[in-house]
């Protein structure tokens, strides 16, 4: 009885995979071997939890379809753990080697989910510049609003401590000595209210975007992050050029209303402006355009039934 015998030619995990994947037939009384599949399969792989070659015997190829058989299941659930290929298309590489070929022609499509994460990673919460130098109202004005904001942005970390969601915190080291951002004075260090914990990303800049300057964006990008939920200091400064170039850049972005916050301004003409006007007319300005404008109590909602993610 003809036996098929499937090997894949894998070189090690930190070469491409050039080599074609080839059926193999053995016990035939001709002694030929069938052609190349011929399929180059261009992606760097990780280990393959297969064995070098499998073996069936037709007979057992035909039942696959329909019924269970043990030897190929624990062959086939190794391989959908590395590449989510379905039950299906993994007995064509045996039954009908032909349709199977024409599956793989699509490769990069075939294999695309073999980069994506197993569970979507949940919406990253930024927070930007809460920290303690803000804490001195003099020195930024004499007036803010919202002075509940570092509280809000608390009750938001500990949801996403609790959902186990992706967390950054921004902090801003200003390069002007006599700034109480700047990091040799104890204004620099991140408010109490929302202090990191040991494993909790913290990425420094010293400009208004969070994204200029930082690997923001590739870390969001490697952890397969689309959605953005934005808090902190100051909603016309650093907030709102975060939040822009966000939505400049596909993210889906939210911006939390009250977990963010600013100072009184002065016009040129020694106008001066309060921080709720200033606040408001930023957040007018964002909305829609650039960010979803929400409440810390709209997330808690969101948020509170859903299943944990891991």
């Amino acid at each position: 009885m003809n036996r098929f015998r499937y090997s894949s030619c894998l070189r090690n995990r930190n070469d491409v995979l050039s080599r074609p994947v080839i059926p193999v037939l053995d016990e035939r009384s001709d002694g030929q071997r069938p052609e190349s599949l011929g399929c180059s399969l261009g992606f760097n792989p990780l280990d393959f939890d297969l064995p070098s070659c499998l073996s069936f015997d037709t007979a057992v190829c035909d039942r696959l379809l329909t019924a269970q058989d043990d030897r190929f299941d624990s062959c086939w659930t190794g391989f959908n753990q590395r590449y989510r290929l379905s039950r299906d298309i993994f007995i064509h590489a045996f039954l009908k080697p032909s349709l199977f070929i024409d599956r793989i022609n699509g490769i990069d499509q075939l294999f695309s989910k073999m980069n994506q994460p197993t569970t979507h990673p949940g919406p990253a919460l930024i927070l930007i510049d809460i920290q303690s130098a803000f804490d001195d109202l003099a020195y930024w004005g004499g007036e803010r609003n919202h002075p509940e904001a570092e509280q809000r942005a608390s009750e938001l970390l500990n949801l996403w401590r609790a959902r186990r969601f992706p967390i950054f915190h921004i902090k801003h080291c200003s390069t002007t000595p006599g700034s109480p951002l700047h990091p040799s004075h104890p204004g620099n260090a991140i408010h109490p209210l929302v202090a990191p914990l040991p494993g909790e990303t913290v990425i420094e800049k010293n400009v208004n975007s969070a994204f200029i300057g930082t690997d923001l964006k590739a870390q969001l990008d490697q952890a397969h992050i689309t959605e953005l939920v934005i808090a902190g200091l100051t909603t016309d400064h650093c907030v709102s050029t975060t939040t822009r170039m966000a939505g400049n850049l596909g993210f889906e972005t939210s911006l939390v209303d009250d977990a963010t916050a600013t100072f009184c301004k002065q016009g040129k003409d020694g106008q001066l402006f309060s921080a709720q006007l200033i606040h408001d007319t930023a957040i007018a300005s964002l909305s829609g355009e650039f960010a979803q404008i929400v409440t810390t109590r709209e997330l808690l909602e969101r948020w509170k039934d859903q299943e944990v993610l891991s």
